[in-house]
């Protein structure tokens, strides 16, 4: 994915996407480092584990491996398939979130929760970041969505990468084309990280690196994952039934609403 440019101290979280808990990572490096950040690991939740075992939403989202641009994340009512006289479901309840800086915001359903935390801070001040953590009804920790941060990290070699969905986001990226993605990275020891949220792109299923996951902002990096953790799914057939759930819908709207303004 090409060099993410530190400009300040180390800091690094994780973060679990289980079945009873969720975690999130965000990993970052000193100053100077030049690759982007190592694959974290990967886990699942209730939802996926459910989808996996057979009882997705019957609403799957639209799976892509081409490179498309969405504006806004397309309703669940959209992509049913209802009967001519039955009224169309109605479109669940959202909430926005602003970070406080009053730059970057996202839509998440009413049903869930977002708190805020401080992140990493320079010495002189000059960059100040926040992490948002967005949990379900339950408390369920499902995503991360960090801005202002500085960045930097560590790439490793991939085998394969199947992407299975991936759009242009209209964000200002300063170093490449910011784009929402969910795809697969087939490593050299056999194993297969799962990734989904925001990523400097565009992706390419011939990409050999894992990759940095950071945009630059004009008011520094931000970095929006679900980092799945421990092998959440069996095959890349599993993931696309958890994708279709009721939780994988809405965890793609509330990336693909993220605005920068």
């Amino acid at each position: 994915m090409g060099n993410i440019a530190s400009v300040g101290a180390t800091r690094a979280g994780a973060r679990r996407l289980g079945v009873g808990t969720m975690g999130a990572i965000a990993a970052l490096a000193l100053a100077g480092c030049g690759a982007g950040q190592a694959p974290p690991p990967a886990g699942t939740s209730s939802a996926a584990s459910a989808s996996a075992g057979g009882s997705a939403s019957a609403s799957a989202p639209a799976l892509a491996t081409g490179l498309a641009t969405a504006s806004a994340a397309p309703s669940s009512a959209a992509r049913r398939s209802a009967a001519p006289s039955a009224a169309p479901p109605a479109a669940p309840a959202l909430k926005k979130f602003t970070f406080p800086d009053g730059h970057l915001s996202f839509e998440y359903p009413a049903g869930w929760s977002v708190s805020v935390a401080q992140g990493p801070v320079l010495p002189d001040g000059g960059l100040d970041s926040k992490i948002a953590t967005v949990r379900d009804a339950t408390g369920n920790e499902l995503a991360t969505v960090h801005s202002g941060m500085y960045a930097g990290g560590a790439a490793g070699p991939v085998s394969s990468r199947t992407i299975i969905e991936q759009a242009r986001v209209p964000l200002p990226d300063q170093r490449g084309q910011a784009v929402y993605a969910f795809y697969a990275d087939a490593t050299p020891d056999g194993r297969t990280w799962y990734s989904m949220g925001i990523e400097s792109g565009p992706l390419s299923a011939s990409d050999k690196s894992t990759t940095g996951g950071a945009v630059e902002l004009p008011n520094g990096f931000l970095l929006a994952h679900v980092v799945f953790a421990d092998a959440p799914f069996g095959s890349v057939a599993a993931a696309k039934a958890w994708y279709a759930s009721a939780e994988g819908e809405q965890l793609r709207a509330l990336f693909l609403s993220l605005a920068y303004a």
